[in-house]
């Protein structure tokens, strides 16, 4: 008999013997089920977590048995042949057990011996095992299968990971799109782009890093795209990606999408990339947005000419020192600092001399200038 079955039939006779008062029947059974439930709670909870430990343990003496040959793999330059086919020929249980190890390693090592783990993944049936998952219905299966490919590096993936960029589940498209700019195949460019104005759209910040990291090849679609997509989503993320890119043959389609683009957030997206590429003929541009509608236009065009440089620019920016947004206030501030002494002089001026509000912005970035350059000598740059 169970150790419940004899609790409860003990109960059950001392329920009987001592009547409790004010206990009927009723409320006694009702006890003795609460009970019960409770002591099986227990059982159940108990057997769970040796269950666990069990496995735990046993999963440990699995990957102690490939332990020393992966170290020997990463050890050198190339696979040990030995710990190779020592690695190639251990059981399905056991690589089961080691290969959640060895896939995490792959985000760790470089050259041969991140080589040789992708070998054997491929060897192990690992990576076609990811593969046949795309297509699984669970969302989770998907995701994994996806970082898996992404890991690896696998560039014979790229065809069946852009199908994912539409998925049903925001997570997986967000999950192949970080995993095809780790493979960093070019020919994943324009996918991406057309991801952030698809019916199940890619945020564009997720595209605009996976873009940034793929092979330089990929600058020519992103440019083409920038110059005729008829989507402003698919423009602004082209403008931010050559900015960050630094592709400067595309500084004249920037400064056409800055004059000229009916999109405030795309025209926002070319300045900030015209001040990241620093090319002379962005000064015209950048300034004549210093008195766009958009605050967030003035501001960014604010930040880019004292990123691009040219003493022609203090004026435009001492111009701003009374803007009613304060982001461009600060901005302009900022950026006649960086334009040396001129922006320096221009400053001490309005500090001295001008409205209380404009005042205080120069005074606050002459005293960040000062600092900066004080620490800057600390340390002897």
């Amino acid at each position: 008999m169970s150790i419940a079955a004899t609790a409860a039939r003990d109960l059950h006779t001392d329920l009987d013997a001592t009547a409790i008062p004010g206990l009927t029947r009723a409320a006694g059974v009702g006890l003795l089920t609460v009970l019960l439930l409770l002591t099986l709670l227990f059982i159940v909870v108990a057997m769970r977590r040796l269950t666990a430990e069990y496995f735990e343990r046993r999963r440990a003496v699995l990957i102690a048995q490939t332990r020393p040959s992966i170290l020997q793999v990463l050890a050198g330059d190339g696979p040990d042949p030995e710990s190779w086919a020592r690695l190639s020929e251990v059981s399905a249980k056991v690589w089961r057990a080691s290969e959640p190890g060895v896939v995490a390693l792959l985000g760790k090592v470089r050259g041969g011996p991140r080589e040789a783990l992708v070998d054997l993944l491929n060897q192990r049936g690992t990576l076609a095992r990811a593969r046949r998952d795309l297509r699984s219905h669970s969302a989770i299966r998907r995701c994994r299968a996806v970082e898996m490919l992404g890991a690896a590096g696998d560039g014979g993936s790229v065809p069946v990971l852009l199908p994912l960029l539409a998925d049903r589940q925001p997570e997986v498209r967000q999950v192949a799109t970080r995993a095809l700019g780790k493979i960093g195949d070019q020919a994943a460019a324009g996918p991406l782009l057309e991801a952030v104005a698809g019916p199940h759209p890619v945020p564009p910040r997720e595209v605009s890093a996976a873009i940034v990291v793929l092979e330089r090849a990929a600058d020519a679609p992103v440019m083409l795209t920038a110059s005729e997509s008829s989507d402003s989503r698919v423009r602004s993320v082209a403008a931010e990606v050559l900015g960050l890119r630094g592709a400067m043959v595309a500084a004249e389609v920037l400064v056409h999408l800055l004059l000229h683009d009916e999109s405030v957030e795309v025209r926002i997206r070319a300045a900030r990339a015209l001040g990241r590429l620093g090319v002379p003929m962005a000064l015209k541009p950048l300034h004549a947005s210093l008195t766009a509608p958009s605050p967030e236009l003035r501001a960014v065009a604010a930040r880019s000419l004292g990123q691009v440089g040219g003493r022609e620019s203090v004026i435009a920016l001492v111009g701003c020192m009374d803007d009613q947004a304060h982001r461009v206030c600060v901005n302009a501030a900022e950026s006649l600092t960086a334009l040396g002494d001129p922006g320096r002089q221009a400053l001490r001026v309005i500090a001295n001399g001008r409205s209380s509000r404009a005042a205080a912005y120069a005074v606050e970035a002459l005293a960040l200038d000062a600092l900066g350059r004080r620490q800057l000598e600390r340390v002897g740059i």
